[in-house]
């Protein structure tokens, strides 16, 4: 989904997270200056100790990111797919 922020500990990151500017799933090419997720809605985030990380931006209404426990670490990459959810934790519209 397009138009989304990382947020660590509950604040956007902009030193610490990057954007792709791929129009599809390829992945392939980072857009410095992006502060939000473009058409295919990934981001990478850097620099980051075991803490919540969520999002914010271009959820439906009544809806929210889920915030999860990650970390980065030196030469490896996690992958983490997240969906919007309802208040009851249910999937969005």
């Amino acid at each position: 989904m397009a138009g989304v922020a990382v947020h660590r500990g509950g604040a956007a990151v902009p030193q610490d997270d990057f954007y792709f500017a791929d129009a599809t799933e390829t992945r392939s090419t980072l857009e410095p200056s992006a502060t939000a997720t473009g058409a295919d809605g990934t981001a990478l985030v850097v620099n980051s100790s075991a803490q919540l990380h969520s999002g914010a931006g271009a959820e439906p209404n009544t809806c929210s990111w889920p915030s999860f426990l990650a970390a980065s670490a030196p030469g490896l990459v996690f992958v983490q797919l997240v969906e919007a959810q309802a208040a009851d934790g249910g999937s969005c519209p």
